[in-house]
């Protein structure tokens, strides 16, 4: 593996596990973390709220960087253009650094990179609540 996709890998896992420590907490608290805002306590309703977009974002974010993977690119190549596409942050790394571009995908890599693209820019949440089975039941 190349030293960037290291760096890769070590930045989800550390990120991974900030949101385990956040999200679930420590012993000492009963198994949640005391999260303040000002000094007020947080709700558990906005926790699971956030905690719930952090796993769709990830899951998205690692899903599609192994749709993208199938066009035997390098995880840098593959997790940045996932990245860019659902969080709009700009250019990508390797090959999809600020000279160059996305032709070397295939074209069900492009369609993957357009959905993303279409759920970052739409916003994440609402198209997921829209796309549940819950949403179109009769009340």
């Amino acid at each position: 593996m190349k030293r960037l996709d290291l760096i890769l890998i070590a930045g989800v896992l550390v990120l991974a596990g900030i949101i385990y420590l956040v999200f679930l907490g420590s012993a000492e608290d009963g198994g949640k973390a005391v999260i303040t805002v000002d000094g007020q306590l947080v709700e558990d309703r906005v926790i699971s709220s956030a905690a719930a977009y952090m796993v769709a974002y990830m899951i998205l974010l690692l899903g599609g960087a192994t749709l993208l993977a199938w066009d035997n690119l390098g995880f840098t190549e593959s997790f940045t253009a996932v990245l860019t596409c659902l969080g709009n942050v700009g250019p990508g790394l390797g090959r999809l650094g600020p000279a160059g571009n996305f032709s070397p995908f295939s074209g069900f890599s492009k369609v993957v990179m357009s959905l993303l693209m279409l759920l970052g820019r739409l916003e994440l949440m609402p198209i997921l609540v829209m796309l549940s089975p819950r949403m179109w039941r009769e009340r």
